[in-house]
C-alpha cells in the first residue's frame, strides 16, 4: 500500500506543470577565474624598479623603456604587446620636456614569454639613460592606445602635450612606423598638424571600419574626430559640451569625457562622463557625431539636466573609472563608487537607437572581521557610530549580486572568451554576463585577501588588454604581467591529513604539477620562514575539465595553512593558493582586519577603512597592521579622504588668524604608519576647499583646490608636486616631493623633517 501511494504521488508531481520562471534572471554558471603567470620570462619591469617600500622588484625580466607604463594593447593574434607610458612635462622636478615611450614586445603564444622588438620615444632614449629608440615626434605622457580591427594601424594619446600620433603596423614583425601626428599647441618648428580641444586627451578609439579615430579630452569636455584622407590630409571635427564658442557641435551632457567605446556596428560612441554614460550617434559615412542620450549607470535612470550626475559617480578623467564593451557590442560594463559603495554595472545596448538599460550589478560582500588581539573600550557614542557603520556597510541594492572584491578605479576589458576583467585598487575580478545581462563574478585576484587568488604585479595593475584563450596582459606602475585561466583548489583538514581537491579549467591544455601545504599567516600573508612546508606533497596530472582529490600528510598541524599548487599548463607556470579549513586558526576564510568603530570616512570593504572615532580622532587601518592616527599633526581631517591599496590620502586643515586656513594633503603608508609623501601645503581662504583628490595604488596623488570663488586662483598637484595657478593659468611651483618623517603646522609655517634635516615652508 505504501509503495502504491508513493507511485501515485510521483505521478501527480510529474503531471503538475513547472512553476513559472522567476522574474529575475538567474546568474550564469561560473567559468572559473584567472591566476598570474609566475615564469620570469612572462613578465617585465623597468630597470631599477622598486616597490612601495623602496625594495627592488624581482622575479621578472627587465626591459626598457617601461618608464611609467600606463596603457597596454595586444595585436589581434596575441603575438605582440604594445606598452605606452612616460611622464608629464610638468613633473615633480619642475617644468621640463616630459617623456613618452612606446614599447613593442613579441609574445610566445604557447609559453607567454616576452621579448623586446622595438621602442619609440619622444627623445629616442629608452628612459634608462641610453638611446636606441626610434623617434616619436609628439608623444609625451602616453596614456592610451587604440588599434584598428585589422591590426594595420595604431594610435597613441599623449596627455602631457595634447597630442595624438598615428602609426602603421607590420603584421609580421609587429614593428611600428609613424605616419602623422596632431597636437593642440604645436611648438615652434613642430612637425605635427594643429587641432583644437586635445589638451589633456585621455582616451582614443578607432571606428570599426578604421576610417575615424575619436579622442576624448576631459579638459575641454570634447571628443575630436580625426580622419586621414587618401591624400594624407587630416580632417578634424569635434563635439563638446558647450560647443567651444561655435567651433564644435554641442552635446550638453558630454562633461569631462574619459573612457571611449564604439559599438561594433559603428553607429554609436559611448563616453564615460561626469553626467553618466553619454552616447553619441555616429554617421557611418562621414563619421560625424551628434547628441544621443545619457544614463546614470548605477541606477539605469536618465542623466539629470545640469553638469553632474549621481553623487558617487565621476568620469575616468576624475577618478579612474572605466568602461568596456563586449565583443558583440551588446553589453557594456562600467564601475562607479568607492570601497564599500563600489559597484560594477552591466548595461544592455539597444541596436535600434543606441540607448542603454541597466540589467544587473555587482557589489562587495560583507566580510567577517579578524579578531583583534587587543580589547578596546567602547563608549555609548562609539556603539551608536558603529551601528550606523554596520547599517551602511550592509545596505545593498536587492538586484545586485555580491562578490568578495569589486575593483574600481582601474580598467575594465572584454576578454576573448566573452567575459570581462575588472582591475583597480590592488585587486582584479572576472565577470561573466548571461545572455539576459545577469552578472556573476567567477574569481578574483588580490595580494592580501584569501578569498582571492594571490598576485604580485597584477595587484597593482591599472590597465589591461585581452589575449586569445581568455587570458590577459596587465600593466601597472611596476611593469607588465600576464594572467591565464586558473586551476581551482579547495582544502580541508582532517586531523593531520589535508584533502586537496584540484580542478583543471575546461578551456585550454591540461594541468600537471605539485600540491603541498604551507604555513601562512592571516589573510594568506606568508609566515616566517616564508613558504615553509609543513609536510608532504602530492603530484597530479589532469585532463582539461577534470578534477581530482589529493591527500597530503602533515608532520604537525599548523594553526593556519594554505594549499599551494604549482601548476604547468601548456608551457606556463601558475601558482594557486587556497586556505585550509578545519584548522584551529582558520574556521572560514578570513577577511582583513577592520578599523576600530566609528563613522566611516572611506573604506574599501575588503582591505582598508578610515574612520572618525567618537573623540574626533581620524584612524586608518590596513589588513594585518595596527591602526594609524591620520590627524596626529595637530590638524583635523577636513575635506576628501581617499584609500588606494595600502595608502590613505587625507586633507589636513588648521584654522589660523583672520580668514586663512592652512591645508596639506598627506599620503600615509598604513602598513608602516608613516607619512610617505606630502603633496603640498598652502594658506587658503576659509571659504576655499579641495575640489578633487585622486590617489593611486602606488601612493601618487593628484589634487586641486580653489582659493575663493571670486579670485579664480587655484592650487593643484599632479604627481607629487603642488603649484599655484592664477586666473590666467600661469603656474608657479610651491612644493616638490619630500619623504616626510615629521610634520607640524606652526603659525604661518609648515615645519617638516626629511632625510637630511629639518625644513620650513612659509605658507603665506
Amino acid at each position: 500500500m505504501r509503495l502504491a501511494k508513493l507511485v501515485l504521488t510521483l505521478l501527480i508531481l510529474l503531471a503538475v506543470p513547472p512553476a513559472a520562471a522567476s522574474a529575475q534572471t538567474p546568474p550564469p554558471a561560473s567559468a572559473g577565474g584567472l591566476t598570474e603567470l609566475t615564469d620570469p620570462a612572462t613578465c617585465a619591469i623597468a630597470p631599477d624598479t622598486v616597490d612601495d617600500e623602496d625594495e627592488p622588484v624581482t622575479g621578472c625580466q627587465k626591459l626598457a623603456p617601461l618608464l611609467g607604463p600606463q596603457a597596454v594593447l595586444t595585436s589581434p593574434d596575441g603575438r605582440f604587446v604594445y606598452v605606452a607610458g612616460g611622464t608629464d612635462a610638468f613633473t615633480i622636478f619642475g617644468h621640463g620636456s616630459g617623456y613618452g615611450g612606446l614599447t613593442v614586445l613579441a609574445r610566445d603564444a604557447v609559453t607567454g614569454t616576452l621579448s623586446r622588438v622595438q621602442c619609440l620615444s619622444n627623445d629616442t632614449s629608452d628612459g634608462a639613460g641610453t638611446g636606441g629608440c626610434d623617434p616619436l615626434t609628439a608623444g609625451v605622457d602616453l596614456v592610451d592606445l587604440a588599434m584598428t580591427a585589422d591590426g594595420s594601424a595604431l594610435a597613441v594619446a599623449g596627455s602631457g602635450n595634447g597630442s595624438v600620433t598615428f602609426l602603421s603596423r607590420d603584421a609580421g614583425s609587429g614593428r611600428l612606423t609613424e605616419v602623422a601626428c596632431v597636437q593642440e599647441s604645436v611648438p615652434f618648428g613642430g612637425r605635427c598638424a594643429g587641432s583644437p580641444s586635445l589638451e589633456g586627451v585621455s582616451s582614443v578609439a578607432f571606428s570599426p571600419d578604421g576610417k575615424d579615430l575619436y579622442a576624448a579630452s576631459g579638459h575641454h569636455s570634447s571628443i575630436v574626430q580625426l580622419r586621414l584622407a587618401d591624400d594624407g590630409a587630416l580632417v578634424r571635427k569635434c563635439i563638446s559640451a558647450d560647443g567651444s564658442s561655435g567651433s564644435c557641435a554641442r552635446a550638453p551632457q558630454l562633461i569631462a569625457p574619459g573612457s571611449l567605446r564604439l559599438s561594433t556596428d559603428g553607429r554609436s560612441v559611448y563616453a564615460l562622463t561626469t553626467s553618466g554614460i553619454t552616447w553619441l550617434t555616429r554617421d557611418t559615412s562621414t563619421g560625424v557625431l551628434s547628441p544621443g542620450g545619457c544614463v546614470v549607470p548605477d541606477t539605469g535612470k536618465a542623466c539629470p539636466s545640469g553638469r553632474t550626475g549621481g553623487s558617487t559617480y565621476a568620469s575616468a578623467t576624475d577618478s579612474g573609472q572605466a568602461l568596456a564593451m563586449s565583443g558583440d557590442g551588446r553589453t557594456l560594463v562600467t564601475s562607479n563608487g568607492y570601497y564599500a559603495d563600489a559597484q560594477l554595472n552591466v548595461l544592455r545596448r539597444s541596436e535600434a537607437d543606441g540607448s542603454l538599460a541597466l540589467t544587473g550589478c555587482v557589489t562587495p560582500l560583507p566580510y567577517e572581521e579578524e579578531e583583534s588581539e587587543e580589547e578596546e573600550e567602547v563608549t555609548g557614542e562609539d556603539e551608536d557610530a558603529d551601528a550606523e557603520t554596520r547599517t551602511a556597510s550592509t545596505r545593498q541594492a536587492p538586484a545586485c549580486v555580491q562578490a568578495p572584491v569589486v575593483p574600481v578605479g582601474g580598467a575594465i576589458t572584454s576578454l576573448s572568451d566573452g567575459r570581462f576583467l575588472a582591475i583597480g585598487y590592488g585587486s582584479a575580478a572576472v565577470l561573466t554576463v548571461s545572455a539576459e545581462g545577469a552578472p556573476v563574478v567567477d574569481g578574483c585576484l588580490a595580494p592580501d585577501d584569501n578569498r582571492c587568488a594571490s598576485t604580485r604585479l597584477a595587484g597593482s595593475a591599472a590597465g589591461a588588454a585581452a589575449l586569445p584563450g581568455g587570458s590577459a596582459v596587465l600593466v601597472g606602475p611596476y611593469g607588465l604581467s600576464q594572467v591565464g585561466p586558473a586551476p581551482r583548489a579547495t582544502a580541508r583538514a582532517f586531523g593531520r591529513s589535508i584533502r586537496i581537491r584540484v580542478a583543471c579549467p575546461a578551456a585550454g591544455p591540461g594541468c600537471s604539477g605539485v600540491a603541498k601545504v604551507e604555513r601562512y599567516g592571516a589573510n594568506l600573508r606568508a609566515a616566517a620562514p616564508a613558504s615553509a612546508a609543513t609536510g608532504g606533497r602530492a603530484r597530479f596530472t589532469l585532463a582539461p575539465g577534470t578534477q581530482s582529490t589529493l591527500t597530503v600528510k602533515l608532520s604537525k598541524a599548523p594553526r593556519r595553512a594554505a594549499a599551494s599548487l604549482t601548476v604547468r599548463r601548456g608551457g606556463r607556470t601558475v601558482r594557486v593558493l587556497s586556505p585550509v579549513t578545519g584548522l584551529r586558526g582558520v574556521a572560514v576564510p578570513l577577511a582583513p582586519r577592520a578599523c576600530p568603530s566609528g563613522a566611516v570616512l572611506a573604506g574599501s570593504g575588503t582591505t582598508t577603512r578610515v574612520v572618525r572615532r567618537g573623540n574626533g580622532a581620524v584612524v586608518g587601518c590596513l589588513a594585518g597592521s595596527r591602526p594609524v592616527r591620520l590627524d596626529r599633526f595637530g590638524a583635523s581631517a577636513g575635506g576628501p579622504v581617499r584609500i588606494a591599496g595600502r595608502f590613505a590620502a587625507v586633507v589636513l586643515s588648521t584654522p589660523v588668524a583672520g580668514d586663512r586656513t592652512h591645508r596639506a594633503v598627506a599620503v600615509f603608508d598604513l602598513r608602516r604608519g608613516t607619512v610617505r609623501r606630502l603633496a603640498g601645503a598652502a594658506g587658503y581662504a576659509t571659504d576655499s576647499g579641495v575640489a578633487s583628490l585622486v590617489l593611486k595604488p602606488s601612493g601618487a596623488v593628484a589634487w586641486t583646490a580653489c582659493v575663493g570663488a571670486r579670485s579664480g586662483r587655484c592650487v593643484g598637484g599632479r604627481g607629487d608636486e603642488l603649484h599655484m595657478q592664477d586666473a590666467r593659468g600661469a603656474r608657479t611651483p610651491v612644493l616638490a616631493r619630500h619623504r616626510i618623517t615629521a610634520l607640524r603646522l606652526n603659525g604661518s609655517e609648515l615645519r617638516f623633517q626629511v632625510a637630511g634635516g629639518a625644513r620650513t615652508l612659509p605658507l603665506t
